[in-house]
């Protein structure tokens, strides 16, 4: 019997020998959330002492908003030094930059094609970008570059029009920081007029911190 017990004493030895290292580890990744908190979640006279650029109570009141690269970056590093705290919050604020980004690209699209199928030359100009590199073009018909002769080749679209009809198929999204282009489908006109067109449409985050068209290439298909 006391075999069997100076037996189960060292087995419970080595059970706390070993469950030392992952104690002190779990304090070590507790630490910063902590931290975070104190500084970010809680304090706000505290958000100055932040550095995490993934920080969402900071950036929300500093307007300060990380490119995707540099959040992008930062998880890296916190990956590398094992700072796994560090590492989620980075994650998660790349998440939400990438969602809005997403969001917002899909709002300038539709906005695109609401105008198109309104024959709504206000709404164009909104969603048309500035710049010499602006271009756009029309099934079987030459290159428009420069943003005045992109509108204008709306305008004698336009003409005499009430409405164009369009239906979108297959509509997939590739966002970037500052670019992005989304292809589709147009399924334009009705009955036996209906076209089937493959576009392309190109979209710039420029200097009004907005997205705009900077180019559309439709070819029938």
């Amino acid at each position: 019997m006391q075999a069997q017990t100076a037996q189960h004493h060292q087995h419970c030895c080595k059970l706390a020998e070993a469950r030392r290292p992952l104690q002190k580890k779990r304090q070590q990744l507790n630490q910063p959330r902590q931290q975070s908190q104190q500084h970010c979640g809680v304090h706000p006279s505290s958000h100055t002492q932040c550095r995490s650029r993934s920080c969402l109570a900071c950036l929300s009141s500093s307007g300060d908003n990380p490119s995707q690269a540099d959040l992008v970056a930062e998880l890296a590093e916190a990956i590398r030094n094992e700072d796994y705290a560090a590492a989620a919050q980075a994650r998660d604020a790349l998440r939400e930059a990438t969602g809005a980004q997403q969001l917002a690209v899909q709002s300038a699209f539709e906005s695109f094609y609401q105008a198109f199928a309104a024959c709504d030359m206000k709404g164009m100009e909104r969603i048309w970008g500035h710049g010499d590199h602006i271009q756009c073009m029309h099934p079987q018909s030459p290159i428009v570059a420069g943003r005045d002769m992109v509108l204008q080749s709306w305008e004698v679209i336009f003409q005499g029009a009430k409405g164009f009809p369009v239906e979108l198929e297959d509509v997939r999204y590739s966002v970037g920081q500052t670019a992005a282009y989304v292809t589709c489908l147009e399924r334009v006109g009705q009955g036996d007029r209906k076209g089937r067109i493959a576009a392309t449409n190109i979209f710039e985050k420029q200097a009004d911190g907005h997205w705009h068209l900077v180019l559309h290439q439709g070819g029938v298909c």
